[in-house]
């Protein structure tokens, strides 16, 4: 999840371990993931009625999901969002990157409240 980064410390100390793999949680991530293909056919033909600002964020280097062609097609229906990739960074952006994260965040909230913020993003991981 992680990978090409290092599990963070407070993530690696945190984590629930024994509840990861509880029968019940495999079991729920299973449906989760049964179910997420037909769920987004289903709503990817509304994308182009978002009228919110939206981030899009990725990492470059995600081993779980290859983000870059999807995230920018998705960009491309979305007509009020903007796409960053995080050079370096893999699935776990948010943990890469949590001021990065939180700036767009900020940026996205400022925009929907008609206060428009520009956005100086942090510096990539290398």
């Amino acid at each position: 999840m992680f990978s090409p980064l290092p599990v963070p410390e407070r993530f690696a100390a945190g984590f629930p371990y024994g509840m990861a793999v509880r029968l019940s949680q495999i079991r729920a991530e299973a449906q989760d993931g049964a179910g997420m293909a037909a769920e987004m056919a289903a709503t990817r033909e509304h994308y182009r009625e978002l009228g919110m600002p939206v981030a899009i964020v990725a990492g470059t280097k995600d081993r779980v999901v290859d983000m870059g062609r999807p995230a920018a097609r998705l960009q491309g229906k979305i007509p009020v969002s903007e796409l960053q990739l995080v050079p370096g960074a893999g699935h776990m952006v948010h943990y890469a990157m949590p001021g990065l994260v939180a700036e767009l965040v900020g940026a996205v909230s400022a925009r929907s409240a008609g206060t428009p913020r520009p956005t100086r993003f942090a510096a990539a991981v290398d």
